[in-house]
């Protein structure tokens, strides 16, 4: 399945997810606007076998429209897939949403 824009509100938080297959298991990593993300302040990256998800802390509004890229990778090859997550202002007392986006190569 190939990524899909998201929507959420800022100050909301938001997780990508990126499912690989392949033998030996492939390695994945995450980049923003071809800079790779690591955990810290910003991000958390949880990574599991065949599986990574990229989780926004908090998503703030004029740092929007951003890509964000998974690379699967092992000695076999390497397969990308890529998202934009759009941030929007809350109206006043909303609560607004959490954004999930899920992709899966094959």
């Amino acid at each position: 399945m190939a990524p899909k824009t998201t929507k959420v509100a800022e100050e909301d938080k938001v997780s990508l997810f990126c499912k690989a297959s392949g033998e030996p298991a492939p390695t994945i990593t995450w980049e923003i606007n071809g800079q790779k993300i690591n955990s810290g302040s910003e991000f958390e990256v949880i990574d599991r076998a065949y599986m990574s998800s990229l989780r926004i802390k908090k998503a703030i509004h004029g740092d929007h429209d951003k890509t964000y890229m998974c690379e699967a990778h092992n000695k076999l090859g390497f397969a990308r897939a890529s998202a934009t997550v759009i941030i929007y202002r809350k109206k006043a007392g909303s609560k607004g949403k959490h954004g999930r986006l899920y992709w899966m190569y094959h």
